[in-house]
């Protein structure tokens, strides 16, 4: 808003810790997922229930779809598979904007003494592998628009804004 920027929308079509698998599964279902949050022109975002993944696709002409996988699965590249490879086509068949074009979230990974960094054993494993599994992603699918925020988080990591008071107590990491 602040640089002018005022005919936005943003939408998010949301399942509660919901993977890839779970979204291709509300899909084949044509099940509502837990909610939908849309915000028209910078206003606040509204929340709707009731929509299905074809419909939150269909309910704007998108310029832009992001995509991202559960966090604690996305340094797994076998769970993105093949449930993101029957999604793509489901969107860009569903969208309006024959243009849409595909881009992924990056997540983070968790501090080494979260419970679900277990599959990687450490936080730097778990950034690692997920970096790993976003480059075979955007071999195998051509999704090459990513959001960074994987990487972004593990460089603050490194800096003085890693101090408290954002700290975990317990490991005095970025939380």
């Amino acid at each position: 808003k602040s640089a002018g920027i005022t005919n936005v929308t943003l939408g998010k079509l949301y399942i509660g810790g919901g993977s890839l698998e779970d979204h291709y599964t509300y899909y084949q279902n044509n099940t509502a997922c837990e909610r939908y949050n849309k915000s028209v022109n910078t206003a606040a975002w509204q929340t709707f229930t009731g929509y299905t993944f074809t419909q939150a696709v269909q309910n704007e002409s998108w310029d832009i779809i992001i995509i991202q996988q559960q966090s604690g699965r996305s340094g797994q590249y076998e769970t993105y598979q093949p449930f993101l490879d029957n999604l793509i086509p489901v969107i860009v068949n569903n969208c309006s904007n024959p243009d849409v074009r595909l881009g992924w979230q990056m997540t983070w990974a968790y501090n080494s003494d979260h419970v679900k960094t277990s599959p990687y054993g450490t936080q730097a494993k778990m950034y690692s592998d997920i970096v790993s599994a976003v480059r075979t992603m955007i071999v195998a699918t051509g999704i090459d628009l990513i959001i960074p925020s994987g990487t972004a988080i593990q460089n603050l990591r490194a800096t003085s804004i890693n101090n408290p008071p954002w700290t975990s107590p317990a490991t005095n990491t970025l939380t």
